[in-house]
């Protein structure tokens, strides 16, 4: 009975050793409704500065994904004025991501006003999220400090309700359970990189790009 404890005590150590199979929000199986992590990251290495990373999912076209990639400087430009915008797929920027979103695009449409103040807009949409899920980000909304919060929800609840009857169904403290083990496995997250789905709907994310670019088949 200790022989698989042990092969599996054995892998999580090797992957932990040589780096391999770092875990994520996409990979926790409650998916949010057990105490979501905080989706924030800190990063000291980048040309803006110290800042704070929105986690997203790995491949940006994951089976399920939940938060764009972003960058969010700790240090504001002076003047700055920054907008947070909390939702679902609307947000988010459905069915294709952050370069289609409305929040990206507020963010142009205030910048071309020639507002004598700068402004950030960062994207907090993810899709199928309503109010239950999205009154967990609290916290991360405190780290960012933006003046102003904008909450687009309300087409989402039926669905996450039945998302979380999907995910539960009379198994909570086996979910919970399952949750504790996987949000911190490293093997269980490197399973997640070798399996996980791909979508061709659109080219990578290329924080150079214009705008969303249409897979071949689909122009």
């Amino acid at each position: 009975m200790l022989a698989p404890v042990v092969v599996l005590g054995a892998a999580e150590a090797l992957c932990r050793g040589l780096g391999l199979g770092v875990p994520t929000l996409e990979r926790d199986p409650s998916r949010g409704f057990i105490g979501t992590r905080s989706i924030l990251e800190p990063a000291s290495d980048r040309p803006e500065g110290p800042g704070l990373v929105v986690l997203g999912p790995d491949d940006a076209f994951d089976r399920r994904p939940q938060f764009n990639p972003q960058f969010v400087p700790l240090a504001r430009a002076p003047g700055e004025i920054r907008i947070a915008i909390v939702g679902g797929s609307l947000a988010y920027g459905w069915p294709y991501d952050d370069r289609v979103s409305f929040p990206r695009l507020l963010e142009a449409g205030l910048r071309a006003a020639s507002s004598p103040r700068p402004v950030r807009v960062v994207n907090l949409g993810a899709p199928g999220w309503g109010t239950a899920r999205l009154s967990r980000l609290a916290r991360d909304l405190v780290r960012l400090r933006p003046e102003i919060v904008v909450v687009a929800s309300g087409n989402n609840e039926w669905i996450e309700r039945r998302e979380r009857e999907a995910v539960f169904g009379g198994r909570a403290a086996a979910v919970r359970m399952l949750t504790a083990a996987v949000r911190g496995s490293r093997v269980v997250a490197l399973l997640h990189e070798a399996t996980a789905g791909r979508s061709d709907r659109l080219e990578p994310l290329d924080p150079a790009a214009g705008g969303a670019r249409l897979a071949p088949g689909e122009r």
